[in-house]
């Protein structure tokens, strides 16, 4: 059994024989449940009621991916970013708090392993804690009169599965630089916020001139926004591009934890 397996295994044990998994799962289902009851309401109302013949034919025109189920995803998106980081904010920082990281750091073990150890424990919570959103689209297609497109419904399922990989990533990061587990948290949940509001921010921006070479700094920011990328999942548009940034961007982020962790084994 190889050494990643067994820390792999250890960290499931952890995360679930602490009553924050347990919390953190119920506070994310009822969450996401009321999301959808509320999104559900509100696509009702915005369909069946209208002050004017004018207003009831363009409500007739909304349907239920575009205002129903992409505004559903992206409620429960919102929800991740609060999440996740209440996940991953204990993996470093338990450790450096109860003083066992340097046993754990000093073993024969390889770096990369005890790393990719933390975070599929940390993955796969965030997998499972998905698990009950995929009933949604299931439950909208049953009561929906037609057959709406499962591409869309798929595809941005898909996207949420991603983007909690991602933030994973930054959260394990935030753990690694602190024994206190608040200031991970707070951390990796600014973090998140800077690729969140990047694309938003853009409008800030213009072309600017850098030794004779125009950038287009507004492009060049939403090239590294999350919500830039998570969009077109939601159309069910699923491009190679997109799902590069979401492994780069994991890859990056877990490097940078390794360069976090190596700098306190050297230091």
């Amino acid at each position: 059994m190889s050494a990643t397996w067994v820390l792999y295994m250890k960290e499931i044990k952890s995360l679930f024989s602490s009553w924050i998994a347990y919390v953190i799962f119920i506070a994310f289902t009822l969450l996401a449940g009321l999301s959808f009851n509320i999104t559900v309401q509100i696509f009702e109302i915005m369909t069946k009621y209208a002050d004017s013949p004018e207003q009831g034919a363009a409500r007739a025109s909304m349907n239920v991916i575009d205002d129903l189920v992409s505004p559903l995803y992206q409620m429960i998106f919102m929800l991740l970013f609060i999440m996740v980081p209440a996940i991953t904010m204990r993996l470093f920082a338990e450790e450096k708090k109860q003083r066992t990281e340097e046993l754990l750091l000093t073993s024969p073990v390889r770096m990369s392993e005890i790393l990719l150890a933390k975070y599929l424990a940390a993955a796969s919570l965030i997998t499972l804690l998905l698990l009950p959103a995929a009933i949604f689209p299931a439950i909208v297609y049953h009561y929906t009169s037609g057959v709406p497109d499962w591409g869309p419904m798929v595809s941005g399922y898909l996207g949420l599965l991603l983007l909690g990989y991602c933030l994973a990533a930054i959260g394990v990061f935030a753990s690694s630089l602190t024994e206190n587990q608040i200031v991970a948290f707070v951390f990796a949940a600014a973090l998140e916020m800077i690729f969140f509001i990047m694309a938003q921010a853009t409008i800030m921006f213009d072309v600017v001139k850098i030794g004779g070479i125009s950038i287009n700094m507004g492009a060049f920011l939403r090239a590294f926004s999350l919500s830039d990328h998570f969009a077109p999942l939601l159309t069910g548009i699923i491009k190679f591009s997109d799902l590069l940034y979401f492994a780069s961007f994991i890859v990056f982020w877990l490097w940078a934890t390794r360069q976090s962790l190596e700098s306190e084994r050297w230091g």
